[in-house]
């Protein structure tokens, strides 16, 4: 952040402009929600134009300009998989057919989607949400279910500081988690969410006993 910062100021003088250059970041709501980026990395920017958009929203943009006006490098954006910056650079797989660095994550972007309805825009807490979803992804048990909620409501505890200092971006997501203007809850949470996780765990294993037969 202080290199880049450094850089605006002093380019414009280089070139004998008046002026500074603004800071455009590039975190995404994804990594907003998730905590998948570092504070004052990624996340520190004047402006942050992909705020308010999910990954998939983005390559799905990135797509449609790169064919609309025959960009490569947009469609080679829409088809890069994800790399989750916090991992350690020994977790990171490299796809030797597209020779892309790929990561095992929790979560498709498009669950992050899903979670992130139900939380902000349905406004499900963690027992709620495991019902509902329960219902919404019959194609998984309900212990993968409830594996997902809670690895997301922890995910969204822990790191809800980073919001907290998001730059400005466009809001375009019901559920964007800027804290100075869309997200007012609280900043610090118990992450245990001892009695919610608890009750989820005891529904699991109702569940099962009735073999996954859901209420």
């Amino acid at each position: 952040m202080v290199f880049t910062y450094m850089i605006a100021q002093l380019y414009p003088s280089y070139k004998k402009q008046e002026g500074w250059y603004l800071i455009l970041g590039s975190s995404n709501l994804d990594k907003a929600l998730t905590g998948d980026y570092t504070k004052y990395d990624n996340s520190a920017a004047d402006i942050c134009p992909i705020a308010g958009l999910n990954r998939f929203n983005v390559q799905e943009f990135a797509d449609w300009f790169g064919k609309k006006y025959n960009h490569k490098v947009f469609e080679d954006i829409a088809v890069t998989k994800h790399v989750n910056e916090l991992r350690p650079i020994e977790s990171i797989k490299l796809d030797k057919d597209k020779n892309i660095a790929t990561v095992d994550d929790e979560f498709s972007f498009q669950e992050i989607d899903v979670l992130a309805t139900f939380r902000k825009d349905r406004k499900c807490g963690p027992v709620d949400m495991f019902v509902l979803l329960c219902d919404e992804w019959n194609q998984l048990t309900p212990r993968e279910v409830a594996k997902k909620v809670k690895t997301f409501f922890v995910r969204y505890s822990v790191n809800r500081h980073k919001a907290s200092v998001a730059p400005p971006g466009y809001h375009c997501k019901g559920y964007g988690c800027d804290d100075n203007r869309y997200d007012m809850r609280q900043i610090i949470y118990d992450d245990t969410w001892e009695v919610q996780f608890n009750k989820i765990d005891n529904m699991v294993r109702d569940y099962e006993k009735r073999g996954n037969h859901r209420i």
